[in-house]
C-alpha cells in the first residue's frame, strides 16, 4: 500500500502494566514522543508463559519490539476514534518479541 510507513519501536515497562482485554493483552507506553499500544495476541502470551514459566504479568521487567503504524494509516474500521492520528498501534506475532530483562 503506497504510504504506509511502519515504525519498528520498543516498549519497556514492569509485566504488572500488561492488561488482559480478554481476547488478547494490550501494553500502553511511548514510542519516542508518541503514545503506542501493543497487542499481545492470547497465543503469544501462552507460549511466554511456557517458555519462562511464569504469566507476563508476572514477569518483572520486560521489552516488547513491534512494527506500529499511526492510527490514520489503519483502515476505517480498525481505526480508534478515541485515539489521536498519531497514535501508534502494533501486534505481535511470537515470543520472541518479548525480552525479559
Amino acid at each position: 500500500m503506497k504510504g504506509l510507513e511502519t515504525v519498528i519501536g520498543s516498549i519497556t515497562c514492569l509485566g504488572e502494566h500488561v492488561r488482559d482485554r480478554h481476547t488478547h493483552y494490550e501494553l500502553r507506553g511511548h514510542v519516542g514522543p508518541f503514545p503506542a499500544t501493543i497487542e499481545i495476541p492470547g497465543y503469544v502470551a501462552d507460549a511466554f508463559r511456557e517458555k519462562y514459566g511464569k504469566p507476563i504479568e508476572q514477569s518483572g521487567r520486560i521489552t516488547v519490539t513491534a512494527d506500529f503504524l499511526r492510527n490514520d494509516q489503519l483502515i476505517a474500521e480498525c481505526q480508534n476514534p478515541y485515539r489521536s492520528a498519531s497514535h501508534l498501534t502494533g501486534s505481535i506475532r511470537s515470543d520472541s518479541d518479548i525480552s525479559i530483562n
